[in-house]
């Protein structure tokens, strides 16, 4: 379960007593309920630093901003072998990169006395009959998604890498939309300088391979475990520390020096 309900309601207990319902001794796992009210992208990025740790045919519902974007179109997506269950909204673009295997409408479905709770209306029954053994086109129809790119989309141009921070998370980490393959694809060895608008001491120069590569209370850049540039403090906190903030803009500049480092790793 992926949601933006918390924990002070009672909706993320109503949705796991009617799954309880619905399917005898489901598995629940809670990804998480705290997202901002509304993160599309938020719920994405979480989904997609999630979703290689859970086995083939896991089902998930995804309830967050059900009310924002083309959210009347409800879909069921199958992506890397697994099921996710949501509003077309967003989240599932963005985490599937739309490459996904798969879309399904599931609209028709919809309980109309409780459609302003979707996932009482629709994803419980959808996660239920997928649970029993149905396959997707026995119970819904072929659907398409929006594509949304936003803020997904770092770019590229000459020897710039402009991107954005997209998520900050509870250490107060900064996780960017530039990930390693662009900057492997430009760097070819060349020195390199990361920076950021609240950042005014000497700018990055390495991407470490991990925190304690730098010693504590430094800054440091790293790959997270998707692959994509993160800014931390090792044992500190970025975002408080220097003002890091989510859409706050990152670039790379790179020149025509080659790297004395062993390419972009410290």
């Amino acid at each position: 379960l992926t949601t933006d309900f918390g924990t002070k309601d009672f909706y993320t207990g109503v949705l796991k007593g009617t799954l309880h319902k619905l399917i005898a001794n489901p598995t629940i796992i809670d990804i998480t309920h705290n997202l901002k009210k509304h993160d599309t992208l938020g719920a994405a990025i979480i989904l997609m630093n999630s979703i290689d740790h859970f086995p083939d045919g896991t089902i998930h519902i995804i309830d967050v901003g059900s009310d924002k974007g083309n959210s009347k179109n409800h879909l069921l997506v199958t992506y890397r072998n697994q099921y996710f269950i949501g509003s077309d909204n967003g989240v599932m673009s963005i985490l599937s990169r739309n490459q996904e295997d798969e879309v399904f409408s599931i609209s028709h479905l919809a309980d109309n006395s409780k459609i302003s709770f979707p996932s009482i209306a629709i994803y419980s029954q959808v996660a239920a009959l997928l649970h029993s053994g149905k396959k997707p086109n026995e119970f819904s129809k072929s659907g398409d998604m929006d594509e949304r790119k936003g803020l997904w989309q770092a770019q590229i141009r000459e020897n710039i890498i402009t991107g954005t921070i997209i998520y900050i998370d509870d250490y107060g980490n900064a996780l960017s939309n530039i990930n390693r393959s662009m900057i492997e694809s430009l760097s070819n060895g060349r020195s390199f300088k990361i920076l950021f608008s609240r950042y005014k001491q000497d700018p990055i120069s390495t991407i470490s391979k991990d925190y304690n590569d730098v010693e504590e209370g430094y800054i440091v850049a790293l790959y997270n475990a998707n692959g994509f540039l993160e800014i931390a403090v090792n044992q500190g906190n970025v975002s408080k520390l220097y003002g890091m903030s989510f859409q706050d803009p990152i670039k790379i500049e790179f020149n025509d020096n080659k790297n004395s480092e062993n390419d972009l790793f410290a």
